[in-house]
């Protein structure tokens, strides 16, 4: 890669939307589970407080993670 490409990249993330964080840190499985094995997730907060949300019996992953970004108040689009 020559200067001008490298400068032109560094440009380049400097310029570029801020990536949304994440909020969902981790999704706690269990191996021996029926379904997708989902068992609850773990969140994080704005002030980076932790909260878990275990999983309802019928709930589906996707559930889970959009029941969580609706109790922690998150806005816009799906969580990670």
């Amino acid at each position: 890669m020559n200067a001008y490409e490298n400068r032109v990249q560094r440009l380049e993330a400097t310029i570029r939307p801020a990536a949304e964080p994440i909020h969902i840190l981790r999704v706690i499985i269990d191996p021996t589970a029926p379904g997708d094995q989902v068992l609850e997730v773990l969140a994080r907060g704005e002030n980076g407080s932790l909260a878990a949300f275990v999983r309802e019996v019928g709930e589906s992953k996707e559930a889970l993670c959009e029941r969580a970004r609706l109790e922690m108040g998150w806005c816009g689009g799906a969580s990670r």
